[in-house]
């Protein structure tokens, strides 16, 4: 290990699940941390009331609370936007086909 690299912080851990978060992430829930902060600052009255402060609020909820309670649960999938696995993907009706409708286009592989 050379002398420049920094230390990852041990993550988060809740209910015996580590939570890492991405760096991007993080970027946004800072600046949604600065927002509301100022706002609080600004406006110490409704500062409780406004989006910035609603959205944080539900997402340390998640974060903390929903997700690693079950983090396997419905709600966290993907649905059908990875593609459906039962399905086969060579289907010759959608390989290259740029013509087809829009709902062949969402409910197939497209090679265009």
């Amino acid at each position: 290990m050379s002398g420049d690299s920094v230390p990852a912080q041990a993550p988060l851990v809740v209910n015996g699940w580590s939570i890492y978060a991405h760096p991007l992430f993080l970027d946004q829930l800072e600046g949604l941390t600065l927002e509301v902060e100022a706002r609080k600052a600004r406006d110490p009255k409704t500062w409780r009331k406004k989006n910035s402060t609603k959205r944080l609020a539900a997402i340390f909820k998640l974060v903390t609370e929903a997700i690693p309670a079950d983090p396997g649960a419905a709600a966290f999938r993907q649905g059908g936007t990875l593609g459906d696995p039962r399905k086969g993907r060579n289907s010759s009706s959608s390989i290259g086909c740029s013509t087809a409708s829009t709902a062949m286009r969402r409910s197939s592989w497209w090679h265009g």
